[in-house]
């Protein structure tokens, strides 16, 4: 099985069912917020928790199928967050459309329960999200020698 969910929750329009924002993102002060508007804020907060609750939704699947065994999971960002549209990057400098490490780096995860030969790493160095593709093949029993070429 080849699953890809693309999830556009955190970009615009900014919009979550309120009880996503009630639950989880109290925390978020009313007032005061010297990161910008509150209520944009609380719900791209929202926004964060429905996607989460998503992506749980589909392990659970396949934990209840028995197919978590064999999967690879995948997670990542194409760029740091807008920080003119409730996003936050800090620590890091910029934000999305610039060239500084907000706007250019974003969290990165690999997940298996028996696919991968080691855990727990960290890589700290510049990837861009093809470089995944020969990792993939390879993955799913390929060599990426043998993919015709992609235009």
């Amino acid at each position: 099985l080849f699953l890809e969910l693309s999830f556009q929750t955190a970009h615009g329009p900014l919009q979550v069912p309120k009880w996503y924002e009630d639950k989880y993102c109290s925390h978020i002060p009313v007032h005061g917020n010297p990161y910008g508007n509150e209520s944009d804020r609380r719900v791209k907060c929202g926004m964060i928790a429905a996607m989460d609750e998503a992506v749980g939704n589909v392990t659970q699947a396949l934990q209840a199928r028995g197919m978590d065994r064999d999967s690879l999971i995948l997670f990542f960002s194409d760029n740091g967050g807008p920080i003119h549209k409730a996003g936050s990057n800090w620590p890091l400098r910029g934000a999305k459309t610039t060239l500084w490490e907000g706007g250019t780096r974003s969290p990165t995860f690999l997940w298996s329960p028996s696919l991968l030969q080691t855990s727990g790493q960290t890589y700290s160095e510049m990837i861009h999200v093809i470089d995944w593709f020969p990792t993939l093949v390879e993955a799913a029993g390929g060599k990426p020698s043998d993919v015709p070429t992609i235009d």
